[in-house]
């Protein structure tokens, strides 16, 4: 029986309402099961007697913040479980974690949330899981897969991963894997009886960047990071480069609400091979760079922005942070001020010249 795409999402709201109707008006409302084709102008071919709908652009099933899609779906009795077959993905969210499935098959309770799927790949972000099998719902919150692997490396073909015969994952909060295996490039580098990670934010953590440029040789940028509140992170650069040797200093960001957010850094740097500027000028080997912004608006139309750029030499920006010398390379002290009222606005803005050699 085929149906247009209105027609059958009007069938399959009345289906699950009259599923989930409750004569002594004691259980909760259930949002209808809608179901429609993942084209705009296709046509849904629905068998009641099966309850499985197809289309030729594959078949959309929405309940609340869960959408399923697949070539093919079978829809059973009650409108609460979903069997899906072919390009499956279960995209939903729980407990203000966002979950998303992709396979071949797939079978999903609207109900439970209990999710079972073959040759998936979940998307936990910062983390990453894939394995043949994968059963869990959200009773417990926990996922077991079999003969997975968990990575960081948002990519088809992961980098490296770690590999286990189970995987036990908790949304939002750990993974341990057993019988792990750090798999870098094909090769099996490291093995652990037991992995177990945490996906929850660390107040304190470094972050290392190794690299070799010819300009720098071989080096290793290094940070300390501090979440001393949930609103303020205190951060530490201690870098090295072969050439050019130490550099470093502290840094901050942070969030006040309505009274503004912003950030700042100083970086000083020891250069063992500073170049001469664009003119030929010889540069200073202690380099440094000192910024901070901050930025403010609230609901009575105040929008107040200022921002700090100092820096000894034209091209310290250019040698050390060449991201942000791209962006912009003459980086501009200001404070601005903008008040808006009904009928008039008032705007002032002070730019002094911190750095001559702009």
């Amino acid at each position: 029986m085929k149906f247009t795409r209105p027609g059958l999402l009007l069938l399959a709201t009345l289906g699950a309402l009259a599923h989930g109707a409750d004569p002594a008006g004691l259980a909760e409302p259930v949002e209808p099961v809608r179901i429609e084709a993942a084209d705009a102008g296709g046509e849904i071919e629905f068998d009641t007697a099966t309850g499985a709908a197809s289309a030729r652009g594959g078949v959309v099933v929405k309940q609340g913040t869960t959408t399923v899609r697949a070539r093919t779906i079978t829809l059973s009795d009650d409108g609460i479980e979903v069997t899906a077959d072919g390009d499956v993905s279960v995209d939903s969210v729980h407990a203000g974690v966002a979950h998303l499935w992709r396979g071949d098959h797939a079978r999903f309770n609207f109900q439970t949330q209990k999710v079972e799927a073959d040759q998936f790949r979940l998307g936990l972000r910062p983390m990453f899981v894939a394995g043949e099998t994968a059963t869990g719902n959200r009773t417990n919150g926990v996922y077991t897969v079999s003969n997975g692997f968990v990575t960081s490396d948002d990519l088809a073909e992961p980098g490296y991963r770690i590999t286990a015969k189970t995987l036990q994952v908790e949304p939002g909060k750990t993974i341990e894997a057993r019988d792990a295996r750090l798999v870098v490039g094909g090769v099996t580098l490291f093995y652990w009886p037991v992995y177990h990670r945490s996906l929850t934010r660390h107040t304190t953590f470094w972050t290392v960047t190794p690299g070799y440029r010819s300009i720098f040789g071989a080096f290793s940028l290094n940070q300390y990071h501090w979440i001393a509140r949930t609103n303020l992170e205190l951060m530490v650069d201690l870098d090295y480069r072969q050439k050019r040797g130490f550099g470093g200093g502290p840094g901050l960001s942070y969030d006040l609400g309505e009274w503004g957010r912003g950030g700042g850094r100083v970086y000083f740097a020891h250069d063992n091979d500073p170049y001469s500027t664009a003119q030929g000028v010889p540069v200073e080997q202690d380099r440094r760079v000192i910024s901070f912004h901050h930025s403010l608006t609230n609901a009575s139309g105040l929008t107040v922005k200022g921002r700090v750029e100092e820096q000894n030499d034209e091209l310290v920006r250019r040698d050390y942070f060449e991201g942000e010398f791209r962006r912009d390379p003459q980086p501009r002290t200001f404070f601005e001020l903008n008040q808006q009222w009904p009928n008039w606005t008032f705007d002032a803005m002070a730019q002094p010249q911190l750095n001559s050699f702009f």
